[in-house]
């Protein structure tokens, strides 16, 4: 076939860019390097409705007396959205550049999106068909009630994050990678990773309708123990973490992640041999897996996770510092 055409920029060249990025105020104009108010280039961003900080830009150009006004419109937000504004009503311009993906179509009102969108699910299950649906993993976290205190961001040539909170003020990032992995990731109980994910929640029940929303997440095994309700959950058809409403005396919700060992006891002596804290244990739990609560010596909170055997979630009798002594 024809050689491939070659891109107009790189993963670097992007890079580069993001690093001349300055913030500016809505609609509040702002003259361009070199230019003056009776010529060059003076631009306004207004609120674009989309996600948070999306924009669009208004370009003013001023010559000899002339003005031209150019109207770059990115997506353009529906109205009535839970934490997003309204989209600005867009400003007069000679000149419109708009993105194509909707052209001159309007946005139809929410509830009619939702029959719409039911009835081509049912269509195309019908005839067995698949469905394929981009997912906009930082868009959907504001929707839906998070916060996010990190926006996409590129790590040049390895990845893109952000860091968000859930509705309960719970901190966790997302991450995706940018380039095709060279080996298959490492299994749930591979050493050294992260082997349990736990969520000490205000509401796990609210919780959970947040992270499966986000996530797609699905209820697993679960039961009540001395703490309450402790409910598993999995992603596809892997168990991958549990959560729980948090005791009272546990100032606010957060991530716990339990990180696979091959000896508990002895990853608990690493810890305070190089100055780390015991908070709790380490115990074997009631289903058998050694576990035990640490922080590092600046105080970052985690677990280890002894896996003598699997079972679902539980817990232990004893409750230490933390309150929240489970079984793996």
């Amino acid at each position: 076939g024809p050689a491939p055409v070659p891109p107009l920029y790189s993963q670097d060249d992007a890079a580069q860019v993001c690093q001349q990025f300055q913030p500016v105020k809505l609609h509040e104009p702002q003259l361009l390097a070199g230019s003056t108010a009776d010529a060059g280039f003076t631009i306004t961003t207004t609120n674009a409705g989309h996600m948070l900080g999306s924009t669009n830009v208004l370009v003013e150009a001023v010559e000899k007396g002339q003005k031209v006004r150019l109207l770059f419109s990115g997506d353009v937000g529906r109205k009535n959205l839970p934490i997003i504004k309204d989209p600005d009503p867009a400003p007069a311009a000679d000149y419109l550049i708009m993105e194509s993906t909707y052209g001159d179509r309007l946005h139809a009102p929410m509830g009619d999106v939702k029959t719409k969108l039911a009835g081509l699910v049912k269509a195309v299950l019908a005839r067995g068909g698949h469905i394929i649906a981009p997912v906009f993993a930082v868009e959907r976290t504001q929707q839906f009630g998070g916060t996010v205190y990190v926006p996409p961001t590129n790590v040049p040539n390895i990845s893109r994050f952000a860091i968000v909170a859930d509705p309960q003020m719970a901190t966790f990032a997302m991450v995706k990678g940018l380039k095709p992995r060279q080996e298959p990731p490492a299994g749930l109980g591979a050493p050294g990773r992260v082997g349990w994910h736990e969520l000490l929640s205000a509401d796990w029940e609210k919780a959970f309708a947040f992270y499966s929303a986000l996530f797609r997440w699905r209820k697993s095994d679960g039961h009540v123990g001395l703490l309450g309700a402790y409910q598993g959950f999995a992603a596809g058809a892997t168990t991958i973490g549990g959560m729980f409403t948090k005791p009272p005396t546990l100032p606010h919700p957060f991530w716990l992640y339990y990180f696979n060992v091959a000896d508990v006891e002895a990853a608990a002596n690493r810890v305070e041999a190089r100055g780390g804290q015991i908070l709790y244990g380490p115990l074997e739990a009631p289903g058998g897996a050694g576990i035990a609560h640490c922080a590092d010596p600046q105080g970052a909170i985690f677990a280890l996770l002894e896996r003598r055997r699997r079972k679902a979630i539980g817990y232990s009798v004893q409750r230490g510092p933390s309150g929240a002594a489970r079984d793996k």
